[in-house]
């Protein structure tokens, strides 16, 4: 139901309670006053109903709202107490100046008893009406939440979905250049890509993992990406305060440690580097990623590229939780994370 349609709704609900109120209305005043001049009867219907009209509106629109929602039920009864009051009233200058003297079916006791009702019924009417006017707005609200949080879910799932087969792809790629070469070191990757699998398939898709196990599946990769290598000291690996029970989006670092490595060409270069560092202070997380460049110009890529997929998935993830700073030097290239778990 959109916003217009859903007005107009509430538009003809609140025209069909008045009419059905206004009938009722005049006609209690021709049963109760039948000897009353016609003139008489015009001035009182008139006068009384727009007397309840604004009894209504002002529970609908006030005491429903700045009270009775926030809880303020003192405040609340006491007002009621106040309208009841001056509805009753109401009733007495209405019989002083009409009715006195003259012919009429009930007695005043009756009358105020029938205002004292009619008014408690405006009240339970206004209110019913206001709660169910917020309950059809809570619902329309909750619609377009869980619509957009289908399409974010959507949009994470292929941010995600890039990611893995890109990840897997490289890894691919360098068992098979180790196999070509008959190396030995190939059995030892594909081992730790079955650990590295494993993670994927039973941690990788759900909405949040331990943060042990995420550093642990990077020490993995590290480990085997270090099968290529004649060292790895030049993957400098430090994390601080790592507690078992904190959490934290799954296949979010990993990208950008397999950034920092593909793009620091420590593969080709002995004196390339990499430095990893995760630091967790109470429940904030600092990761930063320094890698070197290639001296060789042709060699060059932008880690920007690599990482925007990543960014993405942290403005869905960790909205107004996370910041991140980039620095793009000539010769190396930092990136720092903050990430309030």
């Amino acid at each position: 139901m959109t916003p217009i349609s859903r007005s107009q709704f509430k538009l003809v609900v609140q025209l069909i309670f008045w009419t059905l109120f206004l009938l009722l209305f005049i006609l209690l005043e021709y049963v109760l006053n039948d000897e009353l001049r016609e003139n008489n009867i015009k001035v009182n219907t008139i006068s009384r109903f727009v007397f309840d009209a604004i009894i209504f509106y002002f529970h609908y629109k006030y005491l429903s709202r700045l009270l009775l929602s926030q809880k303020k039920y003192l405040l609340y009864i006491a007002s009621i107490t106040v309208i009841l009051f001056l509805a009753i009233l109401e009733e007495m200058l209405f019989y002083s100046i009409y009715l006195k003297g003259g012919t009429y079916n009930i007695s005043l006791s009756s009358r105020l008893f029938v205002e004292f009702m009619t008014t408690c019924v405006l009240i339970i009417s206004s209110g019913a009406m206001y709660f169910s006017s917020e309950w059809v707005d809570a619902k329309h609200k909750e619609e377009i939440l869980e619509k957009n949080n289908l399409k974010l879910e959507g949009e994470l799932k292929f941010l995600k979905g890039q990611i893995t087969p890109h990840f897997l792809f490289n890894i691919l790629n360098s068992i098979y250049s180790l196999s070509y070469k008959n190396s030995p070191k190939a059995a030892l990757m594909v081992d730790n890509l079955s650990k590295i699998m494993r993670y994927l398939i039973y941690e990788g898709a759900k909405n949040r993992v331990y943060l042990s196990k995420e550093i642990k599946l990077i020490q993995d990769y590290i480990r085997l990406y270090g099968t290529r290598f004649t060292t790895d000291n030049n993957i400098d690996f430090y994390h601080e305060n790592i507690l078992p029970h904190h959490k934290i989006a799954p296949m979010l670092l990993i990208s950008f440690v397999e950034n920092a490595i593909k793009h620091s060409d420590i593969y080709n270069n002995k004196n390339a580097w990499v430095k990893l560092e995760f630091i967790l202070e109470d429940n904030t997380l600092f990761f930063t990623a320094k890698n070197s460049k290639p001296t060789n110009k042709n060699r060059i890529l932008s880690n920007n590229i690599g990482n925007q997929n990543v960014i993405k998935q942290l403005q869905y993830i960790y909205p107004n939780a996370h910041s991140i700073e980039i620095k793009d030097n000539i010769n190396d290239y930092n990136l720092k994370l903050t990430i309030n778990l």
